[in-house]
């Protein structure tokens, strides 16, 4: 199988810090919010570039780690050279059936180009969520479906610092009780409101009349 050769297009702006916490609240909060998953598509553009590199290296003389597949033993497996599929000697489009097969037949090398293709397109989708300074082009922005209150951006900055607090913290003390007693006490807020921020917004479904 042999990758298709497409023109690449300009780098995107450098990625930003965005954590798993701020990037789900923005997806709950929605309008307003959409730098925040902008940054987060492009960090993880950035690791698959990185496991890619791993899986396919370019400089072979460079003593690095490699990804490789393994057996339930923890042997390497070769990638396999007898032709398992009708489609095996078509051209690399990146489809999800040929990166089955490329998982399915050990193919490290056609998994990094999927790899790379998925971080391109996030890295552009960043970029649209996350446009940089004198964008003129077209960009992407949360729209919501019928009436609803606007987020309050200070307010999804605090819920995410609580949510992100009571998991820490429930990580060192053991128990979620303690560390929502202890988080009580260091932010004085109510047990409803932490539960609230851990749970993200609430959505109302609609009841059909009877």
């Amino acid at each position: 199988m042999n990758k298709r050769k497409t023109k690449s297009p300009r780098a995107p702006s450098p990625p930003g810090e965005a954590d798993y916490f701020n990037v789900k609240e923005a997806l709950n909060q929605g309008s307003g919010h959409e730098p925040v998953v902008g940054e987060y598509a492009r960090d993880l553009a950035e690791v698959l570039k990185l496991l890619a590199g791993h899986l396919d290296p370019h400089d072979k003389r460079k003593q690095g780690l490699q990804l490789r597949f393994v057996d339930p033993e923890g042997k390497p497996v070769c990638a396999k050279r007898k032709r398992t599929s009708p489609h095996e000697d078509e051209e690399w489009e990146g489809n999800f059936r040929q990166v089955q097969a490329a998982i399915a037949g050990a193919n490290a090398k056609a998994l990094a180009w999927y790899l790379l293709e998925a971080a391109e397109i996030l890295s552009a989708t960043g970029a649209r969520l996350d446009p940089p300074e004198k964008h003129n082009d077209w960009q992407l922005a949360f729209v919501r479906k019928g009436r609803g209150r606007r987020s309050d951006p200070e307010k999804f900055l605090n819920d995410s610092g609580v949510a992100r607090k009571l998991m820490m913290k429930t990580i060192e003390a053991g128990k979620q009780e303690a560390a929502i007693a202890e988080l009580e006490d260091e932010r004085k807020i109510s047990r409803a409101t932490i539960f609230r921020t851990k749970k993200g917004p609430s959505t109302k479904k609609s009841q059909k009349k009877r």
